[in-house]
């Protein structure tokens, strides 16, 4: 399979059945507000532009997945730009199970994805819940999914969705040993409580735990989340530099098992 990143967590997963797109954040820099005020400076966001050739990168889409929307549509995985996209573009559109209701206020047609799973593409999609934060901070982002895809004859792909490191996430490593991770490594902290993506140690205990490619993403677009790839590599064994990915926007990396 090919990874494409956009931006973000907004990337493209390219199978030989088909091409899936992630959490689309499309807008211009500046079009989403602050997301801390006080801890980090106040810049609105997203933080970048989008790369030269994204346009061509989510050429061929057949499915959108969205993996949270913060109790609203226009947020850094599927903001004002992205819903317009979607309807342009007539991209099946599916999404945690819960959050069918706001979406198609906005006048898309999402498909939940049933918790024990569904089609998709050549294989199946089953979601797993996030904890995006601890404690009253985790409560108000909201609840959200990440997801295990396995297609025929293809690695087998585990999207954590926003969340720091729970059992959920150690539990979906042990039970399905996925081929390639898709991780968030930002470490987004607000300006109330802790950190509400897995902070540097978390991070370097979930490539430990991980059993095969990692591929970081949801670094350097938004003012909340502190950490860059600089850091994370820094943390790393030279082994796991083998496996893990730092891929930048407007990048396309092929992964093998």
């Amino acid at each position: 399979m090919r990874y494409h990143q956009v931006r973000n967590a907004t990337c493209v997963l390219e199978f030989d059945s088909g091409r899936v797109l992630v959490d689309p954040m499309l807008g211009q820099p500046g079009t989403l507000p602050p997301y801390a005020f006080v801890r980090h400076r106040a810049r609105r966001n997203p933080l970048t532009p989008l790369p030269d050739g994204w346009e061509e990168m989510l050429e061929g889409v057949e499915v959108c997945l969205l993996s949270h929307i913060h109790f609203g549509t226009n947020c850094d995985h599927l903001d004002a730009a992205g819903v317009r996209w979607l309807k342009e573009h007539g991209v099946r559109l599916m999404c945690r199970s819960g959050d069918e209701k706001r979406l198609r206020k906005k006048g898309l047609a999402p498909d939940p994805i049933s918790v024990s799973g569904m089609p998709l593409l050549s294989g199946t999609i089953t979601p797993y819940p996030t904890s995006h934060g601890r404690g009253i901070v985790g409560k108000l982002m909201g609840p959200g999914a990440g997801y295990f895809l396995a297609m025929q004859n293809e690695p087998s792909v585990y999207l954590t969705g926003d969340t720091v490191l729970t059992d959920t996430v150690r539990d979906v490593l042990t039970k399905h040993q996925p081929d390639v991770c898709i991780v968030p490594g930002g470490g987004a902290r607000l300006d109330l409580g802790g950190p509400v993506l897995m902070d540097l140690d978390e991070l370097v205990e979930f490539i430990e735990l991980a059993p095969g490619r990692v591929v970081i993403n949801h670094v350097g677009a938004l003012n909340h989340c502190p950490i860059r790839f600089d850091d994370i590599r820094q943390r790393l064994t030279e082994d796991q530099q083998e496996r893990v990915y730092l891929v930048a926007d407007g990048e396309s990396v092929e992964l093998r098992v």
